[in-house]
């Protein structure tokens, strides 16, 4: 048997880890739902190695997302096209802003009202 590996970055488990935590899902949930042992999901993302094409495929299928967005070579999730693709693509920043005291949290959704109004 051939295996065909497709050439990605670190983009790809950056990727991958980014939409499990949007997801509220683990390594080992994506692991049991493609078929796969769940340290081999650990082990791509803390060694950065380039998946094969079938892996890349049942990842991106089970996350909805696309191989090329995953890879890094699309940003069609950042498009805003609907408050979930918003919400995705500022899912960090949310969490960010979210963990602030609330005296800051209200300062900074302040100054965005205020830049936003301009």
């Amino acid at each position: 048997m051939i295996k065909i590996h497709i050439i990605v970055t670190m983009d790809f488990w950056e990727n991958v880890v980014a939409e499990l935590s949007y997801k509220g899902l683990t390594n080992k949930y994506l692991a049991e739902k493609c078929g796969f042992d769940a340290s081999s999901i650990g082990r791509g993302i803390k060694l950065g190695s380039s998946p094969s094409v079938d892996t890349a495929l049942k990842i991106a299928q089970e996350l909805n997302v696309s191989v090329e967005y995953l890879a890094g070579g699309s940003n069609e999730i950042s498009d805003v096209k609907s408050p979930q693709n918003l919400g995705r693509k500022y899912y960090n920043t949310l969490k960010q802003l979210d963990s602030l005291p609330e005296k800051q949290r209200n300062a900074i959704i302040h100054l965005i009202d205020d830049l936003s109004s301009q």
